[in-house]
């Protein structure tokens, strides 16, 4: 009988133990998913359609502690302020970060990126007009001077969703999380020769000096007698998976599929090949200055390469540079200026060796990149050529993993990645975003930075031992967004996209 009751008490304690982890996960935060403050700014109230929020992104709490109520502005200010918050993520230097903005650095920021908003993204620029919020371009320096940048709307989780700029021409609303980031860019054509402008991270050192894109949306703007101070944290968009959690997680003892429940909720981890519709391999764009587009591309190998057409095939001894052109729609394959080929549609690219891609350069390889799998050399319109790397699902990870995450994050962080990664690959395949190049992804952060660095033992062993496997939401694959760093809690797609 008293066995019988140990047991009893055992998973009584157990599963409130759960419960209380479960807590720690995902409560004790601002309970409103959107929260307007236009009504208490004196602003007529902007309404625009928000994204899906599907079960496999959730509002997840990453402190250790509970201090944001999200009760009104103050409260926010205070939360991004405090450096002193600890939290699964808090490890990394963009866990808390400011950056300061004289009156003459502000002006010149927000009027510049605002009229390169309305030009490029005028659905999300609004003008009030009459009482009213208008969308739509802006004219050159349509701010003026700025007299005050509000937050006018939130997520639940603290990201800025909607910004408010009041200038001496007029009042501004920009909308959505990107735009949002794009408003406050500091790069030196935005600064315009006002001076130079740092962001600061937690431990007080400069993290960069000059940004295309802002660290995050997740911030409070404090109004000064000089300008503007911003007070902030995290890197990325918000939504799914922050990296720098991930490492925090693995060093607290939690398994790479407790963290995959974590940031996934809802989803079971399934096999890549029982996925209606992927093939089993990818197609890869390989980009240029980051866009697909090529006016020529050189190859070479340490083994015998094998070219093939409608014209038929021809082999090339090893170390043999190919150069590859277009002409009037024709792909042209030279080597030592002979013509070994030519095609209007496609010359397929073999080789037992990897194949190494000589007219690029990675940027953290400072070298030429070299490539598993087969590749495709294609014509794009009549000047430019496509290139794209066909590979196996988990070699293509062989060179993702550890480009998208520091290898210093250990095995199991690693294997996070993997099962991530690979469930984004899958997606693309099913998504086909890339539809008119003919290839499922890209090489580059518009879907996951492929082959910045070369392969390791260790990303090899997270590969393996998580072979095929992704994540799947009742039967269906998911997009397994991730970032980079956590402000403290992570956005669901409706109040990002």
């Amino acid at each position: 009988m008293i066995k019988y009751l140990t047991k009893i008490c055992f998973i009584i304690l157990l599963l409130i133990n759960l419960s209380c982890t479960n807590s720690l996960f995902r409560n004790n935060a601002p309970k409103k998913v959107v929260n307007s403050y236009y009504g208490e700014n004196g602003m007529p109230n902007l309404n625009y359609n928000l994204a899906s929020n599907p079960e496999y992104f959730q509002f997840v709490n990453d402190t250790k502690t509970t201090p944001l109520s999200g009760k009104n502005s103050k409260d926010y200010l205070a939360f991004y302020k405090n450096k002193n918050i600890k939290g699964y993520g808090s490890s990394s230097n963009y866990w808390r970060w400011e950056v300061s903005y004289t009156s003459a650095q502000i002006n010149s920021v927000i009027n510049k990126n605002l009229y390169d908003l309305g030009e490029n993204r005028g659905k999300n620029v609004y003008t009030l007009k009459n009482g009213k919020w208008i969308a739509g371009r802006v004219s050159v320096n349509p701010v003026g001077t700025v007299k005050n940048i509000k937050v006018v709307k939130r997520g639940r989780s603290g990201v800025v969703m909607d910004i408010l700029v009041e200038g001496s021409k007029g009042k501004f609303v920009v909308t959505k999380e990107n735009n949002v980031r794009k408003l406050l860019s500091f790069s030196p054509s935005s600064l315009n020769g006002t001076g130079s402008v740092k962001l600061i991270g937690k431990n007080g050192k400069a993290l960069s000096g000059g940004t295309t894109l802002f660290p995050s949306a997740f911030f409070s703007v404090e109004k000064r007698s000089s300008g503007f101070k911003i007070y902030g944290g995290g890197f990325g968009h918000g939504v799914g998976m922050p990296q720098w959690s991930v490492k925090d997680l693995t060093s607290a003892g939690y398994d790479y599929d407790e963290i995959l429940e974590r940031y996934y909720p809802n989803t079971r981890l399934s096999k890549a090949s029982s996925v209606d519709g992927f093939r089993g391999d990818l197609r890869v764009g390989i980009t240029r200055n980051s866009r697909p587009e090529h006016q020529n591309i050189t190859i070479s190998s340490c083994g015998k390469i094998k070219l093939k057409s409608g014209w038929g095939s021809t082999s090339v001894s090893k170390n043999t540079k190919i150069l590859f052109e277009i002409c009037n729609g024709e792909v042209i394959a030279k080597a030592n200026g002979k013509v070994l080929m030519k095609s209007k549609e496609k010359i397929e690219v073999t080789s037992s060796e990897m194949v190494s891609v000589n007219s690029i350069v990675r940027a953290l390889k400072t070298r030429i990149p070299s490539y598993r799998g087969k590749f495709e050399v294609t014509p794009y319109g009549k000047t430019s050529l496509l290139l794209i790397n066909v590979i196996d699902l988990e070699e293509y990870l062989l060179q993702v993993v550890g480009s998208e995450m520091p290898l210093s994050f250990g095995l199991e962080a690693l294997k996070v990645q993997a099962v991530a990664a690979r469930t984004y690959a899958v997606n693309g395949v099913l998504e086909k975003k890339y539809k008119k190049y003919n290839f499922d992804l890209v090489d580059t952060v518009a879907s996951q930075v492929y082959n910045n660095l070369d392969e390791s033992e260790v990303v090899n062993k997270a590969v393996k031992a998580t072979k095929g496997r992704v994540l799947t939401y009742e039967g269906k694959i998911i997009p397994t967004f991730f970032y980079s760093t956590s402000a403290g809690y992570s956005a669901t797609p409706q109040e990002i996209w």
